[in-house]
C-alpha cells in the first residue's frame, strides 16, 4: 500500500489519565494454527429438497480466496489461525419431522435449551446412521450442524453450533465464535434490548461480530452480507493481536502522552491495534480499549471511520 494511503488510516489520540501504574498481563488463550471443525448438512424426515448443496458451502466456508468464513478466520487472527482439516458433509435426512424440532426449541417450553442441543444430536445420529455415506466427526473436531429449514442460530462454547441452510455469513461466523470461546458484545443503553432473552446492553455493540444480528454489515458481500471485524477486546480474548502491538497506558509509569494507532483492519499500518486504560486500581484487568476501525475491508459497513 502507498505511504500515503497508509499514512489515511492512522489516528493520533492524545491520552491523559490518572490511574495505576500497575502492569496489566494479557488474558489470552492463544489459538494457532488449525482449528478443524465439522460441518454437517442436516434436512427433517419432510423437508424439501435443501436450497444449497455440498459444494456452496465448501466455497462458503471452507475455500480461500471465496470471501467466506477461512477468510475472515485468516484476516481477525492475523493468520495466527486457519480452518485447516475442517470438512463439510451432508445432506443427511433425520428420523424426526420439522413439528417435533419447533417444539423442542419453542420459548414457551422450559427446556428449550436441552432441545437445542438436541437439534445437534439429531443430526449427528442421522450423519452417523446415513446407509450410503456415514459420517462421524473425529473428536477434535469442533462441531456446526446445518439444518434446513433453519430453525435455530445457536453456539455452545468451545463446542459446536446450529445454524440454518440461509443463513448469511455474519450470523453464520458469530455462532463459529461461540464455538471458539467468545462471548457476545454490550453496550451500557439500558434501553437495549427488546429481545427478553437478551440482558441489558447484549448484542448492542454493533461494530462487533459478537453481537450479530444487531451489527453493521456490508449487504454487498457475496455471501448476503458481510460481517465486521471483532472488536479489540475480542481479538486480545482471543490473543491474535501481537504483544507489540498492544499498549497498557500507565504500565510504564507514564500517565499521558499521545499515541497513534492504526485500524484493525490494517495491521501493515504502523501505530497500536489496541490502548488499554485501566479504572480500577484493585483490578487491573478492568480497563477501557481505544481501538480504530476503518469503513473498508470486513468493516465495509460500519458508517465511516469510527475511532472509539
Amino acid at each position: 500500500m502507498p505511504r500515503k494511503s497508509i499514512r489515511g488510516l492512522l489516528l493520533s489520540i492524545a491520552i491523559a489519565v490518572s490511574i495505576s501504574p500497575a502492569t496489566v498481563g494479557q488474558q489470552q488463550r492463544p489459538y494457532r494454527g488449525s482449528i478443524p471443525w465439522s460441518f454437517v448438512l442436516c434436512k427433517f424426515s419432510d423437508s424439501p429438497t435443501p436450497p444449497h448443496d455440498v459444494i456452496y458451502y465448501q466455497q462458503m466456508i471452507i475455500d480461500s480466496g471465496t470471501k467466506g468464513l477461512a477468510d475472515y478466520v485468516d484476516s481477525v487472527s492475523y493468520e495466527a489461525a486457519d480452518l485447516g482439516g475442517s470438512s463439510v458433509h451432508g445432506w443427511f435426512t433425520e428420523a424426526h419431522a420439522k413439528d417435533y424440532h419447533q417444539n423442542l426449541t419453542a420459548k414457551t417450553n422450559p427446556d428449550y435449551k436441552t432441545g437445542r442441543k438436541q437439534r445437534l444430536k439429531d443430526c449427528l445420529a442421522a450423519a452417523a446412521a446415513d446407509r450410503d455415506h456415514p459420517y462421524i466427526p473425529p473428536s477434535t473436531d469442533r462441531v456446526y450442524v446445518v439444518t434446513s429449514p433453519g430453525l435455530d442460530e445457536v453456539g455452545f462454547e468451545n463446542c459446536c453450533a446450529v445454524a440454518g441452510d440461509s443463513t448469511a455469513l455474519p450470523e453464520f461466523a458469530h455462532e463459529f465464535g461461540h464455538g471458539i470461546n467468545l462471548e457476545h458484545s454490550f453496550s451500557n443503553d439500558p434501553h437495549y434490548p427488546g429481545d427478553c432473552w437478551s440482558q441489558i446492553g447484549e448484542y448492542d455493540n454493533q461494530w462487533d461480530l459478537m453481537s450479530a444480528a444487531h451489527i453493521y454489515t456490508d449487504p454487498t458481500h457475496d455471501w448476503t452480507a458481510g460481517p465486521p471485524f471483532l472488536n479489540a477486546y475480542h481479538l486480545d480474548e482471543m490473543g491474535w493481536l501481537p504483544e507489540s502491538r498492544v499498549l497498557t497506558v500507565g504500565s510504564n509509569g507514564i500517565l499521558s502522552g499521545t499515541l497513534t494507532v492504526a485500524a484493525l483492519t490494517h495491521p501493515e499500518a504502523s501505530g497500536y491495534l489496541l490502548v488499554r486504560v485501566p479504572f480500577d486500581s484493585s483490578d487491573p484487568f478492568h480497563y477501557y480499549t481505544i481501538e480504530y476501525q476503518t469503513a473498508d475491508s470486513w468493516d465495509k459497513g460500519i458508517p465511516g471511520h469510527r475511532p472509539h
